[in-house]
């Protein structure tokens, strides 16, 4: 182990080298648009990397593309990544400003989202319901009495969250993902005081909850429960305007009235028929959103109840048709009775109660070892696997689709891994990785591992006390890693196809996936039951970690950012101004293409890949989480993709690609938010019109 703390730190670098003895300013670099591009970005002075040459701590970086050796140097905060001269600029950044994956809470996928939609019209002022002042008081009574108070008993900490939007001329979220507590009965207690006011207009109400649950639940498997609450019909229509371009439903503006003393509404061509036709058109539009928001998010997992809170005689056709556009939704009309309001709650919470208990069966177990952060690569202990306790190293062969021996290295005879975390995703923890000499020394490039952050990935399949390889058993740990090595390589063909597809011989362009192999060892420790412990590797990337778009339709929002050439680059004076104290020597500035590729920004390249996949599979597939790094030299190197499959049901275990692969649901996801870009149109790729 002393040796193998000791190699780390020699790999590490060159801490207490000395000064070379050159003035900082005379170290001449080599830059190219993008480096001059990225410094300017993220307010990196030409001085600071000269600074880095000079004075900070030099390290071999992972080669290049094709092998070329680089270097790495890392000085105040900056790291910066040259050619095996020095001199050439690959890429830098600062270690305080890196964009990371988000990380997930262990549980945080599954729960339930529950929203409160209640209409907050001023007929909710009335005050004809026995025992309450106003119809909105006795809402949010039994609200807090009858449906928060009961989830308490025995609730899952974190489990279930409560959003509350009011319907009003324009919809108010008042309350956004809340956990169930005594808290939130006392809050919606205190709203038996509010005003009712305006109309309850459902249209906005629906647009607020579709980009509500966009915005928190497109990208996990919480059950999504809705609670939509009115005493009346919609009143959208109020300020719409006719085919005869008269808002119909508004008051006569020369105040006329009737016979009976009511004030005239204006007057047009279609006379009542137009008046129909508005209302028709809010009621179609109420149901066409709730169609899109099962689209987006999954029927199977969206829960929507409509309550109607009002008057007999009242027309609520609005409602009972809104909970016959979804398969797990109910109407029921209650009249003014708090009795009846009462029992409709209790029935929703029996449902909530056992929707929670479907998702609480999804929930995975968080392991509890192995989570302090390691500072380094010169942390304190690695796990070393060599002699009998290494096994073997596979990776994935998609034409024989299996896992195939990769040989060592004649130097290698064994693999290592940090003790303890640097980092976590949603689903893995993430470790430094090394593989070793006979003598216990690092050899070859740096690497990270990944395992698994939950304890039933650690089970494997046994069979008369021996340990089955079984790709069947989609719950065992080697099934676990068998899609994820699968899901890279297939990623990779499709970035193959689509390099081959841009026909062109710019490196900027290229997208690439880490290749990521397969570690078996043993491990007698108490972290793995069976002994028998999976883990894959991967290169180290080295750069600005960028996550473009996820599995839930979000897509990575920044000013533009042009390819070396563009015309719109940064030329500002500030900008001229602080590179101007420094003498370099260009490389290829003067170098414009006038094709397409002026109008491309790096951002459009992995939205176009995505976009791309879909269309090259006939609609069939879609990659997507699509992260990494990107410069100039190498183009777009990528890791973690995820991969939705047509077929695949969200929410159930019948998912080709694992837990990320959220199926059409997941592919409409992506299209709700992609607009097409440049890339997209060189590339030729149209936006689907039927993803049925």
């Amino acid at each position: 182990m002393y040796n193998l703390i000791n190699s780390f730190r020699g790999l590490l670098g060159q801490r207490d080298r000395q000064p070379d003895s050159l003035q900082t300013s005379e170290h001449t670099l080599i830059s190219h648009t993008h480096g001059r591009e990225r410094r300017t970005e993220r307010s990196i002075e030409k001085r600071e990397l000269q600074e880095a040459i000079k004075y900070g701590r030099k390290e071999r970086a992972n080669p290049g593309r094709n092998g070329e050796a680089r270097w790495k140097y890392t000085h105040r905060g900056v790291v910066y990544v040259t050619d095996s001269t020095s001199r050439h600029e690959i890429t830098c950044w600062r270690l305080d400003d890196a964009e990371v994956p988000e990380a997930q809470c262990a549980n945080s996928a599954y729960g339930a989202h529950v929203v409160f939609v209640v209409d907050n019209s001023g007929s909710m002022r009335k005050s004809d319901v026995p025992g309450y002042d106003t119809r909105t008081a006795a809402v949010y009574d039994c609200l807090a009495r009858d449906l928060v108070q009961p989830q308490l008993k025995g609730a899952i900490p974190g489990d279930v969250h409560v959003s509350l939007i009011t319907m009003e001329d324009k919809a108010k979220v008042v309350m956004e993902k809340v956990a169930v507590d005594m808290q939130l009965a006392k809050f919606l207690e205190k709203r038996k005081g509010q005003r009712a006011r305006s109309h309850g207009n459902y249209l906005p109400a629906l647009d607020a909850l579709t980009e509500l649950f966009v915005r928190h639940d497109s990208f996990n498997e919480k059950q999504l429960f809705v609670i939509f609450l009115s005493d009346g019909a919609p009143s959208d229509h109020n300020n719409l305007t006719c085919p005869h371009g008269v808002q119909v439903w508004q008051p006569d503006p020369h105040q006329l009235v009737s016979a009976g003393g009511k004030k005239q509404l204006r007057q047009c061509g279609g006379k009542a028929a137009c008046r129909q036709i508005l209302k028709a058109n809010v009621q179609l539009d109420c149901l066409k959103r709730l169609d899109n928001l099962g689209d987006l998010l999954g029927r199977d997992r969206l829960h929507f109840h409509t309550v109607a809170f009002g008057s007999p005689d009242e027309n609520y056709d609005t409602l009972r048709l809104m909970a016959k556009q979804l398969p797990r939704a109910s109407f029921q009309k209650l009249g003014l009775s708090a009795g009846s309001l009462r029992t409709a709650l209790t029935s929703l919470t029996s449902s909530l109660t056992s929707m929670r208990t479907e998702a609480a069966s999804k929930m995975l177990t968080l392991r509890k070892e192995k989570q302090q952060v390691a500072s380094g690569r010169d942390i304190a202990q690695y796990d070393v696997y060599t002699g009998p306790k290494f096994y073997s190293k596979r990776r994935w062969d998609l034409q024989l689709k299996k896992f195939i021996e990769v040989s060592l290295g004649e130097a290698v005879a064994g693999v290592a891994t940090g003790d303890y975390t640097f980092a976590e995703g949603g689903e893995r923890y993430v470790y430094y990785c090394t593989e070793l000499s006979g003598s216990d020394k690092p050899v070859g490039t740096k690497l990270i591992a990944k395992e698994s952050k939950f304890e039933e990935h650690l089970r494997h399949t046994v069979m008369y006390g021996v340990v089955l390889e079984d790709l069947k058993n989609q719950d065992s740990a080697f099934s676990y890693y068998a899609r994820f090595c699968r899901v890279l390589a297939e990623a990779q063909s499709f970035a193959e196809l689509f390099n081959r597809r841009l026909n062109d011989t710019r490196p900027e362009w290229s997208v690439h996936f880490l290749d990521s192999v397969l570690y078996t060892v043993w491990d007698d420790s108490d972290r793995y039951p069976s002994g028998l412990a999976y883990f894959t590797a991967e290169l180290e990337l080295e750069g600005k970690f960028t996550k473009w778009n996820n599995n839930g339709g979000n897509v990575r929002r920044s000013p533009p950012t042009s390819f070396p050439g563009h015309p719109n680059q940064n030329t500002s004076a500030s900008s001229s101004l602080l590179l101007s104290a420094i003498t370099e020597d260009e490389e290829g500035s003067g170098e414009t293409d006038p094709s397409a590729r002026d109008a491309i920004q790096v951002d459009d390249v992995p939205q176009a890949f995505s976009h791309f996949t879909h269309a090259v599979t006939n609609g069939k597939q879609l990659v997507c989480d699509v992260q990494g790094v990107w410069n100039s030299v190498d183009g777009f190197t990528l890791t973690d993709p995820a991969i939705h499959n047509k077929s695949s049901q969200s929410g159930t275990t019948r998912r080709k690609y694992g837990g990320t692969d959220k199926g059409l649901q997941g592919i409409r996801l992506f299209f709700s938010t992609h607009k097409c870009n440049a890339m997209c149109r060189r590339l030729g790729l149209e936006f689907p019109s039927n993803m049925g």
